[in-house]
């Protein structure tokens, strides 16, 4: 009796020391995990981002001693928290599908444990950030209808609303985020930046412009809050309020605090003064930014908004060509360098094509020159009317030039596509079947008037680009506030350049947004198929010469 007495408490002290063991080794495990995402939330940047080599260090001494408790001791009542610690320090680091395979072993292998639902939850966002949005979609509801007490219900919801935006969707993700807005702290201001953004996808620009405002109000930052009163303002210029954004830019001017913000008021309240009708006064205010800040990215982009501006709005492509010229020798790394260097090859070649269209001695040429002038007004400068002029003087100058036959076809797709005169664009139609008939531009023409639905336009590439307005977050030329930070997806140095445009659909004489030739002609091949679907009245989204199938 006396023997077994000491044995007995051996065994005690043996089966603690155990327990001991592992307790200390997970909970070591939890310390690394806990303090990298400390640091990971502590990043201003993106929370997003995938893990930076400190933070790695510490997820996979997580992963380390979480892996330990799940094999060595397999009967513990923390395996199934182990193997969601694995998932998320596997998340955190990019490993996506490996997170989600922890995610699944978890939901299978333990169908008792109360982490199921954020098991589900985890893999969502792991989806999510692997930019599958259907897969993730799929993982929010699930956990929102499985599990109705679920701690991180809202979350849930913002994240869903989220993806909904990314895929445009917007109109699915506004019930949860007016919702959501309403909370408080930063669930409250994070749904409300996302509720004006998913507004302004939706064209209700007077509502996005009061819930920036909002948002404008509750900023935790004076950076925060400065982007959503320019937020607000690109609301005023997507509505073609040209005038009510300059008043917003103004009163952003006077009540910026620091050179970044008045330097990016400045710049959007001398182009949207310009735009409202005082050309001069915006001109004015964007030379003040080149000259109270010499050789800084916001010198390069007053530079290149002034060039836009001289050509764009006054015509004057000379004034145009000089300011893009010097956008390079204020900030060479500046984003707009580049277009500005396609704007200025851009005019050179329009400036050839004037040449020849004054030449008289070649006629065929001098149309074609003529005819390209007219797409350039187009596609280019975003100018239907001018466009339509153009054509116009083609078949007036060049009566029996094949151009003639295509100016005339231009001339109606214009009254159709862009100016929305159906029954002038019918009698353009009509006209050139009468004037060109067994023409190509004919037999097309009597096919539209048969078949409103087809709409027999092509895409072509177009040399150069043309700058969005308004200059707003999602359009590839906005630049955020210095140092600049490239987006991701963004075109990688030493990426073929940017070589032709596309309009934007039922923006009318809206700007123009650069895209790659590579991803145009993929989407030039879906927008034909969707295309035959359209009415004749519709505006077409159209980039390229027109071009008779």
């Amino acid at each position: 009796m006396k023997r077994a007495l000491p044995l007995a408490i051996a065994i005690v002290l043996a089966a603690s020391a155990c327990g001991c063991a592992y307790f200390n080794t997970f909970y070591a495990a939890k310390k690394n995990f806990e303090g990298a995402e400390m640091q990971r939330k502590q990043q201003v940047d993106d929370p997003e981002a995938r893990a930076n080599a400190g933070q790695a260090a510490m997820y996979d001494k997580a992963i380390e001693g979480a892996t330990r408790i799940v094999v060595e001791y397999p009967k513990s009542k923390w395996v199934d928290d182990a193997i969601l610690m694995i998932a998320r320090s596997q998340l955190a680091k990019g490993d996506y599908a490996g997170a989600q395979e922890k995610c699944d072993e978890l939901n299978t292998n333990f169908p008792g444990s109360e982490l199921r639902d954020q098991a589900t939850y985890w893999s969502g966002v792991a989806a999510e950030r692997d930019h599958r949005p259907l897969e993730a979609l799929t993982l929010y509801d699930s956990v929102l209808t499985d599990y109705p007490k679920f701690k991180q219900k809202d979350d849930a919801r913002l994240r869903r609303a989220n993806v909904y935006l990314t895929i445009k969707q917007p109109e699915k993700a506004l019930p949860d985020l007016r919702e959501l807005s309403t909370r408080k702290g930063a669930m409250g201001y994070d749904a409300g930046q996302k509720l004006a953004e998913a507004l302004f996808a939706q064209r209700d620009f007077a509502g996005a412009r009061a819930e920036f405002e909002r948002v404008a109000e509750q900023a935790p930052t004076e950076s925060q809050r400065l982007d959503a009163r320019l937020r607000a303002g690109d609301c005023d210029e997507a509505a073609g309020d040209y005038a009510q954004a300059a008043d917003s830019y103004l009163r952003l001017l006077r009540d910026s605090r620091t050179d970044d913000g008045r330097a990016r008021a400045r710049l959007r309240y001398g182009s949207a003064l310009a735009l409202s009708g005082d050309v001069d006064r915006g001109l004015v205010e964007l030379k003040n930014v080149v000259d109270d800040y010499p050789r800084t990215p916001y010198a390069a982009e007053a530079l290149f908004r002034t060039g836009y501006l001289q050509e764009v709005v006054r015509d004057d492509f000379d004034a145009a060509g000089k300011a893009y010229d010097r956008v390079p020798e204020q900030a060479p790394g500046s984003p707009f360098v580049a277009q500005a260097r396609e704007r200025r090859q851009n005019l050179t070649r329009l400036a050839e094509v004037m040449s020849a269209s004054r030449d008289t001695t070649a006629e065929g040429r001098a149309a074609e020159a003529a005819l390209r002038q007219a797409e350039h007004y187009l596609f280019q400068l975003g100018k239907p009317d001018r466009a339509l002029e153009q054509y116009e003087k083609v078949q007036h100058d060049y009566p029996t030039s094949p151009a003639a036959a295509r100016a005339a076809y231009g001339r109606g797709w214009v009254l159709a596509r862009r100016l929305s005169r159906p029954e002038d664009a019918r009698l353009a139609f009509e006209s050139l079947i009468k004037d060109y008939p067994g023409s190509d531009e004919a037999k097309a023409a009597a096919r539209i008037l048969a078949n409103p639905a087809d709409t027999t336009f092509a895409h072509e590439v177009l040399a150069g680009t043309a700058m969005p307005f308004p200059m707003v977050p999602g359009n590839p030329l906005y630049i955020p506030p210095p140092p600049v930070a490239a987006a991701r997806g963004n075109k990688p140095a030493g990426a073929p350049k940017t070589a032709s445009s596309s309009i934007v659909p039922g923006d009318g004489a809206t700007m123009i947004a650069p895209m790659h030739a590579d991803s145009l002609r993929a989407r030039a091949d879906s927008l034909r198929a969707a295309a035959r679907h359209a009415p004749v009245t519709a505006p077409a989204d159209t980039s390229g010469h027109l071009k008779v199938d």
